[in-house]
């Protein structure tokens, strides 16, 4: 068995930083994660360190987490994604062999600090904040130990050169999300709702293909998030 090297500290890096494979894998878990990012400076330092990466350790097989965004047809890319993309190219150009993952909204514990969308809502209805809340919006979601599981079993089976999604199949209308966030804290949040459309659907036939495969149970359903609030903690 070979160690997993692993390049990032975040949430998703601690996932996987003390698991072992019989081959040798270089996870890149230190990308821009803010998909409202537009600053040059992080999109290029992820770049010059993806770069590095790949050229220090020829021969691996480069994990490469994306967003399914880029799965969507006729989803507007904005910079942040379309940064992703070009990471992506540049994983598929330069690495021996590589996966990518793309994955939607991840949750698994609070940190204030954290730029996704459910820490958001849950700092938001914590400190009272009032928030603009889109009436046409939907998200996929997927918590982060289901993640881990679809990512090492996928691995497990030595897949390569390919990129997949992975989530929950039912989509969320963001008042749906709210409303489950209030019911768990107890609390309500205080929002003008706007009129504005943001939503994609994805295939998601690749990944029930493999779980069907693997026999994986992840309880993926549309009462999903509400279920797994439970096991939401806090950093």
């Amino acid at each position: 068995m070979s160690n997993l090297n692993v390049i990032g500290n975040g949430e998703l890096a601690r996932l996987f930083i003390n698991e072992t494979f019989s081959c040798d894998i270089l996870f890149f878990a230190s990308g821009v994660s803010n998909s409202n990012c537009v600053d040059r400076q992080q999109f290029c330092r992820e770049s010059n360190l993806l770069k590095q990466a790949i050229q220090s350790n020829p021969g691996k097989k480069i994990v490469y987490f994306s967003s399914s965004a880029l799965s969507a047809e006729k989803y507007a890319y904005n910079d942040y994604y379309k940064h992703k993309l070009s990471m992506e190219q540049m994983v598929k150009q330069e690495s021996a062999s590589y996966v990518i993952f793309r994955f939607p909204q991840v949750f698994g514990c609070y940190n204030a600090n954290k730029n996704t969308l459910i820490n958001f809502i849950f700092k938001s209805i914590l400190n009272n904040v009032e928030i603009n809340v889109s009436d046409d919006a939907y998200r996929y979601l997927i918590y982060t130990k289901d993640l881990q599981a679809l990512v090492l079993e996928f691995l497990k089976h030595n897949k390569k050169n390919v990129t997949i999604d992975f989530s929950n199949p039912y989509r969320y209308h963001i008042l749906e999300i709210i409303e489950m966030i209030e019911n768990h804290l107890q609390r309500k949040c205080q929002m003008t709702v706007v009129k504005h459309t943001d939503k994609y659907s994805l295939d998601l036939s690749m990944q029930n293909k493999f779980i069907n495969e693997v026999n994986l149970e992840l309880g993926f359903s549309e009462s999903y998030f509400k279920n797994r609030l439970q096991y939401f903690y806090v950093e």
